[in-house]
């Protein structure tokens, strides 16, 4: 079974203090197990020798160091990188207070693109919606994914406990720092991974 890991960077606002992009990425393995250990040996290896106690390693949270020897290491593994970045001054302003509604939407094409071995998947999210939203989002893109993946399971969890999510967090954290701040270095260590690197609404 693939196994996808998605998480986002950016915000979905519109003010003047806003991001000028919003990123969306994902990763694709058969093989969690591996990737999550890559998380766990940085934490043993490198913090340990700090002395430091990490709970949850985050790219923004992270020397320069520590996100070139993740990327390093993920891109020796069999995954596939999937990114959408949202250029949000293409965005109509009718739908600036409709952000659930475009996130959504801009999701489920994120995730049509994405080859999948087989018809089922399960699709893990960063927790940021309330559980209501979350009953929304997930009746969409199981809809949406209907014919690509008949057999979806999604599941939103913290990435607290979840070292393939915190994976997710530096693909995607490489992805916004490549447009909002125009800095490459991380993407380039990953490229050979990297299936789509696409803006949305140029």
């Amino acid at each position: 079974m693939d196994y996808l890991y998605l998480d986002e960077s950016g915000d979905l606002g519109f003010t003047n203090k806003s991001s000028k992009f919003y990123s969306l990425a994902l990763y694709r393995t058969r093989f969690p197990k591996k990737i999550g250990k890559v998380v766990k040996n940085i934490k043993n290896n490198i913090y340990k020798k700090k002395k430091k106690k990490m709970m949850e390693l985050k790219f923004y949270g992270s020397d320069e160091r520590t996100r070139k020897y993740l990327f390093r290491k993920i891109s020796t593994e069999n995954i596939d990188i999937y990114s959408f970045t949202v250029n949000k001054t293409r965005i109509y302003k009718r739908f600036h207070e409709k952000r659930d509604i475009w996130n959504q939407y801009i999701t489920s094409q994120l995730l049509l693109r994405i080859h999948v071995v087989g018809s089922t998947a399960k699709l893990t999210i960063d927790r940021f919606l309330s559980q209501k939203k979350i009953d929304e989002y997930n009746r969409y893109l199981k809809k949406k994914l209907s014919r690509k993946i008949p057999f979806l399971k999604i599941k939103h969890e913290s990435s607290d406990n979840n070292p393939c999510l915190q994976v997710a967090d530096f693909i995607v954290g490489a992805f916004f720092q490549k447009y909002e701040h125009k800095k490459d270095q991380y993407c380039t260590i990953i490229k050979e991974n990297t299936i789509i690197d696409e803006i949305y609404l140029p």
